[in-house]
């Protein structure tokens, strides 16, 4: 739970130039422990913000067991705060619907499944299969961001650190060859 809230804190002070969260982290810790913290720094954030926050959490499914309950519930406990306590809107963003997961607690020796942690979801949105033109266009970006093209980059690394074999060639300074890409 730190790390989720010095994350959120890092990035409040970088993107935001708000410091209130990283100001005031380790007091909530302290105070209120790793069950409610991410949800109290969140309720006296929005307090001390003159703007509605919205709040972005990218790779929820990185998370697992006790520590995704312990997230989901207390973004759950936050809900009837909203707007001015909470933020007005949170994002999980995953690979799969928070309701789909089956959430191994060991802490209260059972599964839960994540419609049971958190049963407040507006919508769930999908982001469908790319198409032949979607991934063409997705690389072509690449190329124009980076003056180099994905598949340039995509060789040079897998010849590079894909394998334990390469990587020591590496150190040795071989040079890659032909062969290797």
């Amino acid at each position: 739970m730190r790390a989720i809230l010095g994350a959120l804190a890092s990035r409040a002070r970088d993107y935001l130039n708000d410091s209130f969260p990283l100001n005031e982290m380790q007091n909530i810790i302290e105070l209120w422990g790793a069950d409610v913290s991410l949800s109290e720094i969140l309720s006296q954030w929005c307090k001390n913000s003159d703007k509605q926050i919205v709040l972005f959490i990218d790779e929820i499914d990185s998370l697992i067991g006790d520590t995704l309950i312990s997230v989901l519930r207390q973004i759950r406990a936050g809900y009837d705060k909203r707007p001015e306590n909470f933020p007005q809107s949170i994002i999980l963003c995953g690979v799969r619907d928070v309701r789909d997961y089956r959430i191994h607690s060991a802490r209260d020796k059972a599964i839960i499944t994540g419609g049971s942690s958190f049963n407040i979801k507006a919508v769930s949105l999908r982001l469908g299969n790319f198409t032949e033109p979607d991934v063409y266009e997705l690389l072509e970006e690449h190329t124009k961001e980076t003056s180099q093209p994905w598949l340039v980059n995509e060789l040079a690394y897998q010849a590079c650190f894909e394998t334990k074999a390469k990587r020591d060639k590496i150190l040795q300074r071989v040079p890659i060859t032909e062969e290797m890409v």
